[in-house]
């Protein structure tokens, strides 16, 4: 029997053997599915007729069963259904935009729902008191949530945070400043672009130390009164820049002592040099009083932003007169 809500009033017959039934369930042809109904009939029944009345009864009249036999009784069955029809939704706040038309769909499982969106358009302190009623039906009577006092209708709307999208930038030698390649942060709300500035440490033309450093970002909206401020950070490796330490040529007459041996440097960044460095410059040569034959000189020298590097110098002895040059 189809019942005013759109389902279908299942009740008595047989099951798969013999046995009759009083049981009563409701088909959802929406969903396609069985569900069991509120209440069974007072006596199992097969081959009954039922009748829906205009008071939404079900009158069940005669039909058998194996223990009475033919039945000449009836009885009123009160199916239980889902109102249907539209709810109107409203909200104390006038401005509040309220979509979706809050249309009772059927759902077989004891109660129709429906859905509206209430949206504000502006965060306001006070809150927002949603109202939802119901006309009344042939079955149902007119019904809404004026009473309610659990606070589930109350909307309070709070601030927007701002999501901030800020990859890791690719890694930077050192003396390398901070640029908008580095610090290129956006930010959106529910997807959408927010307009607004963007306070970057360390600052754009900021020169970091080799490493691997912190990056921040504050964001602060420009509709400051909706939405709220929101940080993030990132990391940025900082490369050791290349530094390359040359011992300088000397000469040396063959049996004088040795000259002072010293270097010189390239590489320096950012206006950089040699008192940058620690450790010791240690210039060594195993160059004595051996016959002409190259000997390696070793320079050793270390930097927190350069590179550790080691040059050989490799002199040649010259005989007494005249004198030549000691060359690499």
């Amino acid at each position: 029997m189809l019942l005013p809500n759109g389902t279908v009033l299942v009740t008595g017959g047989q099951d798969g053997g013999s046995n009759v039934l009083s049981s009563t369930e409701l088909y959802n042809p929406a969903a396609g599915t069985f569900t069991a109904a509120a209440g069974n009939l007072s006596k199992a029944r097969t081959g009954l007729t039922a009748t829906l009345l205009d008071s939404a009864l079900v009158l069940v009249v005669g039909g058998s069963n194996s223990t009475d036999g033919t039945l000449s009784s009836a009885e009123l069955y009160t199916p239980s259904f889902d109102p249907l029809g539209t709810v109107t939704v409203a909200s104390s706040d006038t401005n509040d935009q309220i979509s979706g038309t809050c249309a009772l769909a059927l759902t077989g499982t004891g109660a129709t729902m429906c859905t509206a969106a209430v949206t504000p358009p502006h965060v306001d302190t006070a809150t927002h008191t949603i109202t939802a009623s119901y006309p009344a039906d042939n079955v149902h009577s007119a019904s809404d949530n004026s009473s309610q006092s659990d606070s589930k209708n109350v909307l309070t709307v709070t601030k927007g945070t701002p999501v901030i999208v800020w990859s890791a930038p690719a890694p930077i030698g050192y003396g390398t400043a901070l640029s908008a390649t580095q610090l290129d942060a956006s930010a959106s709300y529910n997807s959408s672009p927010l307009a607004g500035s963007f306070a970057y440490t360390p600052a754009a033309g900021s020169v970091l130390a080799a490493g691997t450093q912190t990056l921040s970002v504050t964001f602060t909206p420009t509709d400051n009164a909706d939405y709220t401020t929101a940080t993030q950070t990132v990391q940025l490796r900082v490369k050791q820049a290349p530094l390359t330490v040359t011992a300088n040529n000397k000469t040396k007459a063959y049996g004088a002592p040795l000259p002072i041996l010293d270097a010189s440097y390239s590489g320096f960044v950012n206006g950089e040099g040699a008192s940058v460095l620690s450790g010791t410059l240690s210039c060594t040569t195993t160059a004595t009083h051996e016959p002409c034959g190259g000997q390696p000189i070793p320079h050793y020298l270390f930097g927190a932003n350069f590179k550790q590097l080691q040059h050989h110098l490799r002199p040649r002895h010259s005989a007494p007169s005249p004198s030549r040059s000691l060359a690499r």
